[in-house]
């Protein structure tokens, strides 16, 4: 009896073994977040967006849209942008990695759609990162 279960033993001990350290790597993307506001044209309702709805353009990239929502207006934003009254809007945030060069240049926002409107845009930029005529929300 013993030595079906040594054998045992032998064959699934290789299955057991405490697994090896292996080296950890952390990787850091810094981005920065973009609202903006969409209007449609008069008579068109305002289909939800996606990620690849959005060209953005920061001096002379362009850097992928990595994620977009919606989200509901701030009392500011719907002063500021002059919030419609006859055409379908909403605010999109969206995020965009980060480069040190993005701090000279405001983002540029067009959507793919013919039929919408990018009318407002503000944005949260890197840390210590301050834009010219840049209206920066924090």
């Amino acid at each position: 009896m013993q030595i079906p279960c040594a054998l045992f033993a032998l064959l699934i001990a290789p299955l057991v073994q405490a697994p090896e350290d292996s080296p950890t790597f952390r990787v850091g993307v810094e981005v920065f977040q973009i609202r903006v506001q969409i209007r449609s044209d008069k008579g068109h309702s305002l289909p939800p967006l996606t990620n690849t709805d959005f060209m953005i353009r920061v001096g002379s990239r362009a850097p992928a849209v990595l994620h977009s929502e919606e989200a509901p207006p701030s009392d500011e934003e719907i002063r500021r942008f002059r919030w419609p009254k006859e055409e379908e809007a909403a605010i999109y945030v969206l995020t965009v990695e980060a480069r040190d060069s993005d701090c000279k240049t405001v983002p540029k926002v067009t959507l793919n759609a013919k039929t919408l409107k990018v009318r407002g845009v503000s944005w949260t930029p890197k840390v210590n990162c301050a834009p010219p005529g840049a209206k920066i929300t924090r």
